[in-house]
């Protein structure tokens, strides 16, 4: 019965309110953030890969330099959106189960319940260098 986690089982007024001033201020803020963030890494590589090919007209040579580096950094950009989604897609089960204790229903978790998802949760640190590794030919 020991864990490398806070004990989200108890419902006492104290662990009920860490955990949700936890993932509020460490799971859901910081994802907003990220989400507003690359949402505008998006629009402004998307206005300027229209503007890339509008200008067009500007020598074949130039123009063709910056599409190839347009294309890049969509590439980047979307690694960036993998790796994102893997650490939402790691870390929600283990939300689940941690705000499933929150609101109370701790009877319905089983061991096997509360385990899987923090191993799944706390693995996620390997997603970064395997995606890495596969996407870019320099690694």
């Amino acid at each position: 019965m020991t864990s490398c986690s806070w004990d989200y089982m108890t419902f006492t007024p104290s662990v009920r309110s860490y955990t949700m001033l936890l993932f509020t201020f460490v799971f859901f803020i910081p994802l907003f953030i990220i989400i507003f963030c690359y949402c505008g890494i998006f629009r402004a590589i998307q206005h300027t890969t229209r503007a890339v090919t509008k200008i067009n007209c500007e020598g074949k040579r130039n123009s063709a330099k910056k599409f190839h580096k347009m294309r890049s950094e969509w590439k980047m950009a979307k690694i960036a959106l993998i790796v994102i989604l893997l650490f939402v897609i790691s870390w929600a089960p283990y939300s689940c189960a941690a705000l499933t204790a929150f609101a109370g229903y701790a009877d319905m978790l089983t061991p096997y319940m509360n385990s899987v998802p923090a191993v799944i949760a706390k693995a996620s640190a390997i997603h970064n260098p395997i995606i890495y590794a596969i996407t870019h030919p320099k690694y």
